[in-house]
């Protein structure tokens, strides 16, 4: 029985079990630097399959019972990609500088016609694709970067979560993940 302690200090409870497959799958390459499928890939399919019906199920029951339909939940694909941008650099700020912290933020205008919104996106793309290059001398900045943007994916909009019914818990998740 391990005595009880804050999520951070229990890392290796963390990657063991309560990882999602895909969190596995960067583990792997940050370990050995490659991934095999037969090795990798393959014994994780059942829980990406797991993954994939509960994230359906989770989706349908909000549209469903919490009431997220409507104008305010109908974006465009493209919509949701400028938003996934804003919210990643949203939620790395409130980790970084956590200050006016609520539990539930103003819902943001999502506007493809104002180039400044792009800008968010493309910072995140920017930072990975210098994360990438980065990788031949460490991996680990990567692994953390895609610990962190991996752990927000369910706020990141492509579900029928939105930012403003979002509270901060995922980014103290993420955010020990990355550092375990």
């Amino acid at each position: 029985m391990r005595p009880p302690g804050p999520v951070c200090l229990r890392p290796d409870e963390q990657i063991g079990h309560r990882h999602p497959p895909a969190a596995l799958l960067v583990v792997f390459w940050w370990r050995r630097g490659r991934l095999e499928w037969r090795r990798d890939v393959v014994p994780l399919s059942p829980w990406f399959a797991i993954a994939a019906v509960s994230g359906l199920f989770s989706a349908w029951v909000e549209r469903t019972y919490i009431g997220a339909r409507g104008e305010a939940f109908d974006l465009g694909f493209g919509q949701r990609l400028l938003l996934s941008g804003r919210i990643v650099w949203f939620y790395l700020a409130k980790l970084l500088w956590p200050r006016n912290l609520i539990f539930i933020y103003p819902r943001w205008r999502v506007d493809g016609h104002q180039a400044w919104q792009y800008l968010f996106l493309l910072g995140v793309v920017a930072v990975t694709a210098g994360l990438w290059l980065l990788r031949r001398r460490t991996r680990a900045p990567l692994a953390a970067f895609l610990f962190f943007v991996g752990s927000l994916f369910p706020v990141l909009d492509f579900s029928m979560s939105t930012p403003s019914s979002s509270p901060l818990s995922p980014t103290i998740g993420s955010t020990c993940r990355a550092w375990a």
